[in-house]
């Protein structure tokens, strides 16, 4: 696999620095002398060295220490927040319970605890110790493979250094914490997002296609090349990019034609005009009153059943049911939405509010969601995701959503200017539009 070209859009360049620039003039970003402070008092306390050194209950209280304690590498890594050291300032690991970390002392019991939280399993301090140890080994051993990695290295040393982790360190790089221990001893070589679901979110959003689809160690490489290009610190990379892209979000695949039983009434002109995504089955009425309860999929799938006698098969109607679910209750404002027929995707757009019940024209699709559309060259799915359905989430292929993504730096459609017009000039223009831009750009994107 080829090292993917990590230049950046000129668009998201400038987005990038303008984030910069805010960031800094309100004093949010920490000095290179500062972060050079912090890493070094880290490693001074927990790095390979200091850990080699140690063994017994005192290398089990300097790495699971409970938090009252707060000199734990594990409090230091999710918990300290002092003029000393700031962890939210390298990424928040917080969430779940002590049992992320492998082991736990209960606070009530004073017992060395492992397994999960509802049914935890007793551990002698004897085993916590050799618990710790083998966590102790092994952030060594990934210490030292991150040691061996040359300063700018290609895609394809971090998928073998991810590969490696996986074999010498399951238990500490498979995890956050790990990944937080190994990034503050090595910040220039690693990102500090933990969940690989926050790299994957933030690679896309710099229409980078993430190498690696799973692991906290494969994508790094890429994060390292943009912080590389823009002249800054990791650290400072990675706060613009908490700030300018938010948290991961989804993206979602919908038709623009309703079914046969319509005459496949084509409702894209008035999406446009309209500013919403929608979806058919009007005789479901408004939604909103089920869209919190536990079972309100169950309870679509049974007026599914009432509404439309005979229409479906029980797959079929649970399968629908999921996806009328899915866009009432399951779309978040910023998700993004691709219109499409087919594989034929019409419109980008981003969500801007929450699910509403609107009956007017077209009342065939009343189920609507606020999107702002933005100008969009009609395109082919490279995969054939979600086809077979009205409304699908669409996460297979990373090269869709930065497609998608970069759509996004477009111009908003102006749906004012639409809706001026009578409806059947409205599905004229939408449609001109479509041939349009087809005949300008099948060239090039095999339409």
């Amino acid at each position: 696999m080829p090292t993917i070209d990590t230049t950046l859009d000129t668009r998201v360049q400038q987005s990038l620095r303008t984030c910069y620039e805010s960031l800094l003039k309100s004093g949010q970003l920490l000095t290179k002398e500062r972060l050079a402070e912090c890493y070094a008092l880290f490693r001074e306390r927990f790095g390979p060295d200091k850990l080699q050194s140690l063994d017994g209950e005192i290398l089990l209280n300097t790495i699971h220490g409970r938090s009252e304690e707060k000199d734990s590498l594990v409090y230091w890594l999710e918990f300290k927040n002092d003029a000393e050291f700031k962890t939210n300032n390298f990424g928040s690991i917080k969430g779940g319970n002590s049992l992320k970390f492998g082991i736990a002392k209960k606070i009530d019991a004073g017992e060395w605890t492992t397994g999960n939280a509802i049914n935890p399993t007793i551990l002698t301090t004897d085993q916590a110790v050799v618990e710790a140890r083998k966590h102790r080994d092994q952030l060594l051993a990934a210490a030292t493979a991150l040691q061996d990695l040359p300063d700018i290295a290609e895609d394809q040393a971090y998928l073998a250094l991810q590969k490696k982790l996986d074999e010498i360190a399951p238990d500490v790089c498979g995890v956050a914490w790990g990944h937080k221990y190994l990034h503050l001893l090595f910040p220039e070589k690693l990102d500090d997002f933990h969940v690989d679901l926050y790299q994957r979110h933030h690679l896309i959003k710099l229409l980078l296609s993430p190498v690696s689809s799973s692991g906290l160690f494969g994508s790094a490489g890429q994060f390292v090349r943009v912080a590389k290009q823009l002249g800054w610190p990791m650290n400072h990379l990675t706060a613009v990019l908490n700030e300018r892209d938010g948290n991961p979000i989804r993206y979602w695949r919908v038709g623009t034609k309703l079914d046969k039983k319509n005459n496949s009434q084509d409702i894209w002109p008035d999406m446009i005009a309209g500013g919403y995504a929608a979806i058919g089955w009007p005789a479901l009425g408004d939604l909103s009153g089920l869209l919190n309860e536990k079972d309100s999929k169950e309870k679509i799938f049974n007026l599914l059943n009432k509404e439309y006698p005979g229409e479906y098969n029980p797959s079929v109607a649970s399968r629908k049911a999921g996806e009328i679910k899915n866009f009432a209750r399951e779309v978040s404002e910023n998700d993004v939405i691709f219109a499409a027929d087919g594989m034929k995707i019409r419109g980008i757009g981003r969500v801007l509010g929450p699910y509403r019940f609107d009956d007017s024209n077209p009342e065939d699709a009343p189920h609507r969601r606020q999107v702002e559309w933005h100008d969009c060259t009609q395109w082919k799915l490279p995969v054939s995701e979600g086809l077979q359905t009205t409304f699908k989430e669409i996460k297979e292929d990373f090269g869709t959503l930065v497609e998608a993504e970069r759509f996004l730096l477009e111009p908003v459609m102006k749906p004012s200017i639409v809706n001026t017009l009578p409806a059947p000039f409205n599905r004229f223009f939408a449609s001109f539009a479509d041939r349009k831009s087809t005949r300008l750009n099948s060239s090039h994107l095999g339409i």
